[in-house]
């Protein structure tokens, strides 16, 4: 707090000021003395406090003034009405009356009114400093001057020596009040001034920015220690310096060189790539300099890594792993094999699969195999359950206020939470024409654009795609487009249905029986080979979620394994019909590869069958694409999907 010191020429002032200031609760300093000795009191204390305030009147607030010009002044001057009063006291007396006063021409015109108003005759002693306030009293005496009105403690001393009497003119209690209160105000003023300042300076102080400010004359009076630490001086070196000045001016010249107001401009200093904001700093509609931001552009991307990497651990993770994928057969083993050779590297890769195939656990697997994606963020988006304007803003975020029901504040998208790892796109034929042209820019220029917002932002994703439909077909209704299908299907891996993976059910049921027994506290033997020949026998139109939730449903209904069994055969007659029943003998774990033979077997039956049997054991050999097998039987793609769904036995391959 500032310190207040009040000069009182008269005891009669002291104790009224002392009162008002003991009611306003103000700490103040008292010196009752006057003129030049007034001045060397309050030396020191402005000395100790350059933000000192001071309180004075007449000649002592002129010589204050004088010496001390950076310092806040208030002035305690008597009004008319006090002159007035004393004026009144002295022409009682009818004695020859003499005024000493401070030297103000302005004075002078205000007491010629004040007696004329009063019908006496005054003489004026006027004086400037203690040298001349001696002379003007000895001058008064040899007037012949019988009273004298001012001059506080020291021109009652001096009338007295030279036998004359004084009169005081001391100021009321309601000038003391309201020239305090004006302290008071200053005081509060200053303190929200210098928190504010100080608040200021602080946020300047901890930016992660550097921070330089230049005023009207290219001195600087801003630089902050991030500004120190780059370019490897102290605040104390260079401040109030110009630029010209300081011995790294061409360095600073660059900051300051460019174009006003000019936001995200990369510059090259030392070696270091920066991005910097430049922009002119008003007061009061005057341009009082220019204040220029920059920051390394290597620590904006650390920084929003560790944004990032922190929305990471709060769920954007992939859970499961290659080896969480139960298979025997040999076209999961392929499947597999080719996967842990995508996993590592960043190609777009697209996954086919009927609904229920674990897509998304492939999806996951390849995140969690890649050397360095694995430790960043996994983010799903299931784009068939959002409509289109909300999938965007999802996906790409948005500016704030952007549109009803929008966030206050910014929201990053899905494709910028998933920067430095991998999203993973689940049934993309879903998504609408518009927004597959706006994903195909994403996936091209690796950076996305908020809605509303005006900059591109950077981005380092892997992007992993799936489909349930026949993609092909979707491409030849218009439904999909073929530019964003030849970006994704860089690496493409096709999930066969269960029904075509039947040596795999054994584990898979044994291990969904484990899960829900462990998950219930109930204690089940595994399955009987006739149950499991059950299960292999049906053709699972919902795959591994269909197999899964009838599991955990036998299991939710049955207590031991006698009543599982039971229930099950239900479940299934219930799930299926007794006319959908294959009759398939159990499977064999040590069967033959039937890639390894050249011939190929076929059940007699009409041609179309046999036809389709032949293709089918073709394509499972996966030696050929639909595109190849439809060329190599010189049929189209489209009669060969076709030939293959009249079988409802699709199979989704690559190519």
């Amino acid at each position: 707090m500032s310190t207040v010191i009040f000069t009182s020429p008269y005891h009669e002032m002291t104790v009224m000021a002392h009162k008002v200031a003991k009611e306003l609760k103000l700490e103040m300093t008292i010196v009752e003395t006057a003129l030049d000795e007034a001045v060397e009191m309050v030396r020191p204390f402005v000395h100790r406090d350059g933000d000192a305030i001071l309180v004075s009147r007449g000649a002592t607030a002129n010589l204050l003034e004088k010496e001390f010009p950076a310092v806040k002044l208030l002035r305690a001057e008597s009004t008319e009405f006090d002159v007035i009063c004393v004026l009144h006291e002295a022409k009682k007396t009818g004695k020859r009356t003499g005024l000493l006063w401070s030297k103000e021409e302005e004075m002078r015109y205000k007491l010629d009114h004040l007696i004329q108003i009063i019908g006496m005759e005054v003489s004026y002693y006027f004086f400037e400093n203690s040298l001349d306030f001696a002379y003007q009293v000895d001058r008064a005496k040899y007037d012949g001057m019988e009273i004298m009105i001012g001059g506080g403690l020291r021109g009652k001393q001096m009338c007295a020596e030279r036998g004359i009497g004084h009169i005081n003119v001391i100021p009321g209690l309601s000038t003391i009040q309201q020239v305090l209160a004006r302290v008071c105000d200053i005081l509060h003023t200053r303190a929200k001034e210098k928190q504010a300042s100080e608040f200021i300076q602080t946020v300047i102080d901890l930016s992660h920015e550097g921070i330089i400010a230049i005023d009207e004359h290219e001195q600087i009076v801003v630089f902050n220690p991030k500004a120190a630490q780059f370019f490897g001086v102290q605040a104390s070196e260079v401040l109030y310096k110009k630029l010209t000045e300081i011995h790294e001016s061409a360095r600073f010249g660059k900051l300051f060189g460019g174009p006003v107001n000019s936001l995200e401009e990369i510059q090259e200093i030392s070696g270091i790539t920066l991005l910097v904001n430049r922009a002119s700093y008003m007061v009061t509609g005057e341009n009082k300099g220019i204040v220029v931001t920059f920051r390394d552009a290597t620590q904006i991307q650390e920084s929003e890594q560790r944004i990032r990497r922190k929305l990471y651990s709060k769920g954007l993770v992939a859970k499961y792993t290659f080896d969480d994928i139960l298979y025997s057969s040999v076209p999961m083993n392929r499947l597999i094999q080719k996967a842990k050779k995508y996993a590592h590297v960043d190609c777009n890769a697209l996954i086919i699969g009927e609904s229920g195939t674990g897509k998304e656990l492939m999806a996951q697997s390849l995140h969690n195999a890649h050397p360095e994606r694995k430790n960043g963020p996994f983010v799903a988006v299931n784009c068939a359950a959002l409509n289109d304007q909300l999938l965007e803003s999802e996906l790409f975020g948005y500016e704030p206020g952007m549109f009803t029901g929008a966030q206050k504040q910014a929201k990053p998208g899905l494709f910028e939470l998933a920067h430095g790892g991998t999203i993973f796109l689940d049934e993309i034929g879903k998504v609408s024409m518009d927004l597959q042209d706006k994903l195909l820019r994403v996936i091209q220029e690796r950076e996305i654009r908020r809605i509303g917002g005006e900059r591109n932002i950077p981005i380092d994703v892997r992007v992993i795609a799936a489909v349930n439909d026949d993609i092909h077909e979707l491409i030849e209704k218009e439904k999909f487009r073929s530019d964003l299908y030849y970006r994704l299907e860089v690496l493409v891996l096709p999930i066969p249905p269960l029904r075509d993976r039947i040596e795999d059910i054994p584990d898979l049921v044994n291990f969904m029986l484990k899960k829900y027994a462990l998950k219930y506290g109930k204690r089940v033997a595994p399955l009987r080979e006739d149950l499991i020949r059950q299960l292999c026998a049906y053709n699972w139109p919902g795959n591994l979620r269909q197999m899964e939730n009838i599991v955990e449903r036998c299991m939710v209904m049955a207590d031991n394994s006698d009543e599982l069994s039971t229930v099950l055969i239900q479940n299934l007659q219930d799930e299926f019909g007794r006319n959908e029943v294959r009759q398939v003998d159990p499977p064999k774990v040590d069967q033959p590869d039937p890639a390894d033979s050249h011939t190929l077997a076929v059940t007699i039956g009409t041609m179309d069958d046999m036809q389709r049997s032949l293709v089918k054991q073709l394509l499972e050999r996966r030696e050929y694409t639909k595109t190849q097998l439809a060329k190599k039987l010189g049929i189209s793609r489209t009669t060969l999907w076709k030939l293959l769904q009249e079988g409802d036995d699709i199979l989704m391959l690559d190519g």
